[in-house]
């Protein structure tokens, strides 16, 4: 089909119609540029990006018009030149116009030039420069290609370049002949860069004009699909108006419309003296945002923060109204733009960075749009209004009170007169009148909504479903909703709901009574964020099902999403019954759509006490309000008579309205609401010096008086929960002194004005402060959990964690690591008494004694156990445990669900460390005796113990300091097992492999095998200590007990897996004395203590088994003959058919009983032929067990393959045929050479025996289209490595994944800990060469939490490639020859990867200089035995490449390929079979392969 003749648009600018849109104009702009702008010269100036997506293109069309223009005319041809920049806004340099002035100068080029700037903003603002000055001015058109541009930088003639000191102070005016705007070229973009240019859009609107916002309102999904999903139904789709669908021609009118204003303003104030300064809302405090953070932030995402904020500002000014405000919010949310620097998008691009409140008011002192101490902002007044046709004069106090995370509330006067306050709109009043007004038949207009992202959610929700249409009056204060009657169609596309969970509970309901479409597959899904997912709605659904409703749960049973399939009747009607104590939104929902049932329902409340009865009576009051009345019954049961609902013509919901001891009860259910509302509360008042209990269904406050009560110095938490921040505002009005209230933006969800209130209705006096970073809220929640989790382990998740010990055990070091392996805040006793009392605790013991001091120590716990009896880590000092109301304390505190960890180190290292230490007094008496004393009293107040355990230190720092990771990373699993929900550590029976197996150690002391533990526990899952087996050193002092514990930790230094422990009596087959039942149970008490994953505990039979709550039964037999084998494995499979049956172990003992061994399929003890005896006759090593299941057909053989060319070298086959024949498994690795990823390659992926493969070059991207998912971080890398068939139900699906990055990011974390750094976030990386493996390097780097990340390869535009495909993910800088080769003295890099060939000729491309300067004589290294940074090389021939050679002579740590080849091929290796392989044992066979 030949191009058509598009059909365009014009818009005047300074008396021309100068700016062209349409869809598809290239053939167009350049017919008319030659027509209308004669020259000699045309120039294209563009960046290497574009010049692959449109130059040749443009090239092709160009020549084309010329040679038919010219041909008639007879005339000269033209010339057309291009110059190609690199993208990004580094190229907006006086350097690179120099470099283009330079190119045109050598062109012979004249004033008889015409440039074309095709680009983006960058483009525009440089190539008009230049067409400004060059020449004395030649003339210009623009060619936007991306939204931002289009409607904002190409339009108004200001050009310029960017210095080193800022952003455009060298420019001109410099109006272009022409602006085509050419929308199609919109869908190139990716989706962030459209989302970036909409802000502007929007931004026009709000300033000025309200039908054009309400466009953007109401259109937000149709707009981003013209976009984001184009439709495809005719080439040059748009080009003519046959062919534009409506979400093009909506596009088409909002850009035009933006670009309307934009041209009216530039018109009327070309110079920017008044009017043009409008268009710089949002630009002030957005543009102060970007200065902080770009680029890690695009412009029109800090813009978007900007609009708000300034709008807020607005509003706390009396400017605008909530209404307005709320209404901008949700329309930039709408497009995927951020609104707050909070938000989880803004967070993952800019990290750590924080925009401090006084960083951003430094950057808008330099504003040049400023008035003397006056800043300069654009204050709407209404949504298409400003307060004045120019920016207004705003002071810092106001903007700084705004931008503040946090608020000082001051109490306010005594004796200010009473007032009222009429609270905004209830969020559950204003989703029943939606669903009542939506299902009613007529106009309704309602009045007071409170505007929030729910009531969007319900409005957006209601209008996919067809029940009603809505539209705005009075600026936003009314909405007319025109009902339907309860006529309603099934969606064409999931009904998102966010995080909305009262529109969640009741558009259940509502979609029950859509009817059947003519599609019978068309199914309405309701779906919302990953909280929502978590949020429980499985009452409702079962009451609806028994009901005669169909639901299907499509991912977590219990929660969102739902897929609903339409039932003629809509809703059956008749009893329904529900729960009394489940949420009203529940009875609600049912009760609002039970008038549209098939028959007359009658809904009965079962089960006792009705929650929250005040909201089930208001929404019964509401549907009689729209012509529905509600029969109340006895016994909690109501009559709802069938009928419709009738819109009154206007409706206002109203807002519904108790010694000094308070108790409030009847509140049960706000333990499980955004946070657990009863313990943040506590919690918080706490802080105030207020007691509180709590009860089953409630809290007890005892009242203070209001002198005694103090502001807390760490201010009110208030866990993103807007009751908690509204409450505790009003009582800091009374609390002398000034109470900080930190995250005050959560009030926004239901009384956005709630600060602003405070102030000018309550009389509240407010101050900024900046708090810094928001941290993480404390995990209040409750969750339930798969496992059998008791009270006490529930509320032990997030109790507080008290560490007590020795001194110098490391209770601080651990405590403070533990802190942040958890994310929680520490406080240290000792620290706390220094602080409260105003002293050092030396100076206290000298003046008051020893016995004061305990005294006051304990008293400076139980105070802060009152304080933060959850989320914090608290230490303590040695000696707390002498004193017995501190016992007394920690006991108590156990039994509540606390944890007491007691750290355990040996007393030989404590008294090498103290002394060391002066900062304590001494206690007159030896270390070893006073452990001695207080040894018993540790055990009695803990009741976890984690025991230090490993090699001495040695006074060197980097082996010390090796150490110590090592210890903090086994902590950090301990940790975890203590803290996590029972079974989240534990094998799944559902998800381990099977057959999945257990290692029985039966040494009397591991430590001499813990050097061939990974070849001992190869194929196992869990390891198995035998501690009836164990026995003490001879000639050791060391107890029993503590050569256990020892035994436990050397265990978890030297394996990941988890430990099984087991005490055996005689009876039992083992060695522990019958006699000693005590000493038994105090054993396993202690397995308990020491955090180990699994307890051996023996009882005869299954059913008395499984009624102890077990995690897994064990059923141990004895075969008398073979068929009792067989016989236990079907009654094993009777009893694990169903996904919520215990996991069973079942097994038969006897010379007979081996077969069962081989047929159990979950945790079968195994042994090894390094162990010294078996743990039990007939045990059967994994490798006999999986060759025997082969034998007898359990398990069958798999090919697994290598796909790519060249691949006849690789070591790959040689890796994993080793790791399978290790492990028993028939399995095969093979090679599959082809050219590409051709049909062949197809059939062997798609065989029902494939078992897995790796991809190489060149097929790590082509494999990608034959797989059925993708995992995250292949799909970022942008290749795969690695595919994994996963079958289940019997359909396979195929996985691609990489797992380049992991041996990349594990092979650094190994050698990171010898480098002088040792963090990652503060270390700088270097990728060498932009190959496919560059990709996965960069990534790793990444994930290692390396923050500054640069590329470098010898062709750059390659790099920049690379580097511009992360730039949504993380910020990587690509570097030039002449940066690698500038630096001197200290090394700029701390990690360099390696991706280049082995064989290469680097010498061309980097010399020593990229390692620093050291020299032989200095050993590269600035501590002893230390390294400088960490060099990895991923070619693994030669094996010594010259770039090893160079790092490990400037004093490097060095990985070879080999080890980067070996660990990622382990990962593989998990992912295929579940297990990884013993990798130092495949790392010889790889290392024993003759190499260069």
């Amino acid at each position: 089909m030949s191009h058509p003749n598009p059909h365009i648009h014009k818009v005047s600018i300074l008396g021309e119609e100068s700016i062209i849109l349409g869809f598809h104009i290239f053939d167009y702009l350049v017919r008319d540029t030659l027509s209308n702008f004669k020259a000699s010269t045309y120039v294209v100036i563009t960046d290497t990006h574009l010049q692959h997506l449109y130059l040749d293109r443009f090239e092709t069309t160009f020549h084309a018009v010329v040679d038919q223009l010219h041909k008639a005319e007879g005339s000269v041809k033209p010339r057309l030149l291009s110059y190609v920049i690199p993208p990004g806004e580094q190229s907006k340099s006086r350097a690179v116009k120099g470099e283009i002035e330079d190119f045109l100068l050598a062109q012979g080029c004249t004033r008889d030039t015409l440039v074309f700037a095709m680009g983006g903003g960058v483009i525009g603002d440089l190539a008009g420069f230049v067409a400004a000055t060059f020449m004395r001015g030649i003339p210009f058109i623009q060619i936007p290609t991306t939204l931002l541009a289009m409607v904002d930088s190409s339009i108004g003639g200001k050009t310029a370049v960017d210095t080193p000191l800022a952003k455009n102070p060298i420019g001109a005016f410099w109006q272009p002949k022409r602006i085509y705007i050419d929308l199609s070229v919109l869908e190139t973009l990716p989706e962030r860069e459209f989302v970036n240019g909409m802000a502007e859009v929007i931004k026009t609107a709000a300033i000025w004009d309200h039908d054009d916002f309400v466009l953007l309102e109401n259109g937000a999904e149709a707009i981003r699909d013209a976009v984001l999903k184009p439709a495809r139904t005719a080439e040059f789709q748009g080009a003519t108006l046959e062919t534009r669908t409506p979400a093009q021609q909506l596009l088409l009118k909002v850009v035009m419309a933006s670009a309307n204003v934009k041209a009216y303003v530039v018109t009327h104030d070309e110079r920017e003296t008044g009017l043009r300064g409008l268009l710089n809302f949002g630009h002030s405090i957005g543009h102060a945002i970007e200065g902080i953070v770009t680029p890690k932030l695009l412009h029109g995402e800090c813009v978007a923060v900007g609009m708000i904020k300034e709008a807020e500002i607005a509003r706390h000014c009396g400017y605008l109204s909530q209404v307005a405000v709320g209404r901008l919010t949700r329309c930039i949310q709408a497009y995927g733009l951020p609104v707050s620097m909070d938000e989880k998008f803004v967070k993952s691009h800019i990290g750590d960075l924080y925009c401090s409140v006084e960083e951003i008011m430094q950057f808008l002192r330099v504003d040049k749009k400023n008035m003397g101490s006056q800043k300069r902002i654009v204050m709407l007044s209404a949504i298409g209004k400003t307060l004045e046709p120019k920016p207004s004069n705003i002071s810092d106090d106001i903007i700084r009170k705004i931008l503040g995370a946090g608020t000082v509330v001051h109490p306010r006067p005594v004796n200010h007169p009473a007032v009222v306050l009429s609270p905004p709109g209830s969020k559950s009043i204003s989703n029943r009148a939606l669903v009542l007004a939506a299902l009613g038949t007529g106009t309704c207009r309602l009045r007071g909504l409170l505007h929030s992202d729910d009531t969007q959610v319900m409005l957006t929700a209601l209008n996919k479903l067809g029940a009603a249409t809505f539209e705005w009056e009075d600026n936003g204060d009314t909405l007319v909703v025109h009902g339907n009657g309860g006529k309603m169609q099934v969606p064409d596309s999931e009904l998102y709901l966010g995080n909305a969970g009262t529109a969640a509970r009741f558009l259940t309901t509502v979609s029950v009574l859509v009817p059947p479409s003519s599609d019978p597959s068309a199914k309405t899904i309701l779906t919302g964020n990953a909280r929502m997912k978590q949020r429980p709605i499985a009452p409702l659904i079962d009451a609806l099902t028994t009901n005669g409703s169909d639901f299907k749960y499509l991912e977590g049973k219990g929660c969102l999403p739902l897929e609903v399939t339409p039932i003629a009747h809509g809703l059956a009607g008749g009893e329904i019954q529900l729960a009394a104590s489940i949420s009203s939104q529940y009875v609600s929902s049912i009760l609002l759509c039970a008038p549209y049932a098939a028959k007359e329902v009658t809904l009965v409340l079962t089960g006792g006490q009705v929650i929250s009865q005040p909201y089930i009576d208001m929404t019964i009051a509401m549907m009689k309000s729209f012509g529905v009345s509600v029969e109340a019954l006895p016994n909690n049961t109501y009559r709802i008579p069938k009928g419709a609902y009738i819109n009154p013509s206007t409706y206002l919901p109203a807002t519904p309205g108790g010694q000094n001891v308070t108790k409030i009860s009847g509140i049960a259910n706000q333990r499980v609401k955004e946070c657990n509302r009863i313990a943040a509360m506590m919690h918080e008042l706490g802080k105030f010096g207020v007691t509180t209990s709590e009860f089953d269904d409630g809290i007890i406050v005892h009242g203070h008086d209001i002198a005694s009560l103090s502001p807390p110095a760490d201010g009110v938490k208030c866990y993103d929960d807007h009751r908690v921040a509204m409450s505790f505002s009003v009582l800091a009005c009374v609390v002398p002194g000034g109470s900080i209230i930190r995250e005050k933006k959560c009030v926004e969800k239901t009384w956005p004005t709630w600060w602003d209130d405070l102030e000018s209705k309550l009389g509240g006096r407010t101050s900024d402060i900046d708090i810094g970073p928001v941290p993480d809220h404390h995990d209040y929640e409750i969750s339930s959990t798969s496992g059998k989790t008791s009270a006490s382990q529930g509320s032990r998740r997030n109790a507080s964690i008290v560490v007590i010990g020795m001194r110098g055990a490391g209770k601080t070091s651990m405590g403070r690591f533990a802190a942040k392996a958890l994310n929680r805040p520490f406080e240290d006793v000792d620290q706390y008494l220094e602080r409260t009392l105003s002293t050092t605790i030396p100076e206290f013991i000298k003046l008051h004694g020893w016995p004061a001091f305990r005294e006051q120590e304990a008293k400076m716990l139980q105070e802060l156990l009152q304080k933060f009896p959850t989320g914090y880590i608290i230490s303590c000092g040695g000696g707390i445990v002498e004193t017995a109301s501190s016992r007394e304390l920690f006991s108590e505190y156990i039994k509540s669900g606390g944890i007491v960890l007691h750290l355990v180190r040996s007393i030989d290292e404590i008294e090498n460390y103290l002394n060391k230490d002066t900062t304590r007094p001494m206690y007159g008496e030896s270390m070893r005796d006073v452990w001695a004393r207080r040894e018993a009293w540790y055990r009695e107040c803990s009741n976890f113990e984690f025991v230090i355990s490993g090699q001495q230190l040695k006074g060197n720092e980097v082996e010390d300091a090796n150490e110590w990771r090592l210890v903090e990373g086994i902590f950090a699993r301990y940790l975890r097992l203590i803290t996590e929900p029972k079974g989240d550590s534990l094998v799944s029976a559902r998800t381990a492999p099977k057959p999945s197996f257990f290692l029985s150690l039966t040494f009397p002391d591991t430590s001499p095998a813990l050097a061939h533990l990974s070849q001992l526990t190869l194929g196992s899952d869990v390891i198995e200590l035998r501690v009836d087996l164990l026995k003490a050193p001879d000639n050791s002092e060391i107890a029993f007990r503590e050569h256990v514990a020892q035994q436990v930790s050397l265990l978890r230094r030297h394996s990941t897996l988890p430990v099984l422990f087991t005490v055996r009596s005689v009876s039992q087959g083992g060695q522990w004395p019958d006699s000693d039942v005590d000493g038994m149970v105090s054993l396993l008490k202690d397995g308990l203590k020491w955090g180990v994953e699994y307890l051996d505990e023996m009882e005869s039979r299954y059913q008395l088994a499984k009624s102890l709550s077990p995690d897994v039964v064990k059923l141990i037999g004895t075969a008398n003959s073979l068929k009792d084998n067989f016989d236990c494995s079907e009654f094993s499979e009777s009893k694990t058919s169903r996904s919520d049956d215990l996991p069973l172990i079942a097994m038969n003992m006897g010379p007979l009983g081996q077969l069962s061994r081989v047929l159990n399929n979950f945790l079968t003890p195994v042994t090894h032929e390094l162990l010294p005896v078996k743990a039990a006759p007939g045990q059967l090593s994994a490798r006999e067990i999986q060759v025997t299941r082969h034998a007898v057909g359990l398990t069958p053989k798999k090919p697994f393959y290598l796909f790519g060319k060249p691949i006849q070298q690789s070591l790959s086959p040689l890796m994993h045929n080793t790791n399978f024949q290790s492990l028993g498994l028939p399995f095969h690795y093979g090679l599959h050479e082809t050219e590409s990823v051709d049909a062949s390659i197809v059939e062997k992926i798609r065989s029902k025996d494939f078992g897995g493969a790796s991809v190489t070059i060149p097929h790590k991207i082509d494999i990608m289209a034959q797989l059925d998912e993708i995992t995250d971080e292949a799909k970022i890398i942008g290749a795969v490595n690695t595919i994994i068939p996963i079958t289940k139900d019997e359909k396979t699906t195929l996985v691609g994944d990489n797992t380049d990055w992991l041996g990349i990011y594990h092979q650094i974390e190994h050698h990171i800990a010898s480098t002088t750094m040792r963090d990652p976030t503060k270390m700088r990386g270097l990728v060498i060469g932009a190959g496919g493996t560059s990709r996965a390097a960069l990534y790793a780097l990444h994930r290692l939490g390396v923050q500054n990340i640069a590329i470098f390869n010898r062709t750059m535009v390659k790099a920049q490639a690379v580097a511009e495909s992360f730039k949504d993910v993380f910020e990587v800088t690509v570097l030039s020859a002449n940066d690698l080769k500038s630096s001197t003295g200290k090394t700029d890099f701390d990690l360099i990867v390696s991706t280049i060939p082995g064989t290469i000729d680097s010498e061309s491309m980097f010399d020593e200089r990229i390692f620093g300067a050291a020299t032989p004589a200095e050993g590269g290294a600035s501590h002893a035995g230390s390294k400088i940074g960490v060099a990895v090389e991923l070619a693994y021939t030669p094996r010594v490449t010259r770039f090893l050679k160079l790092a490990k002579h400037a004093g490097w740590a060095t990985v070879e390929g080999s080890q980067v080849l070996v660990e990622q091929g382990g990962w593989q290796a998990l992912k295929w079979v579940g297990r990884t392989w013993d990798l130092a044992s495949v790392q010889r066979q790889v290392d024993n392969v003759p190499r260069q």
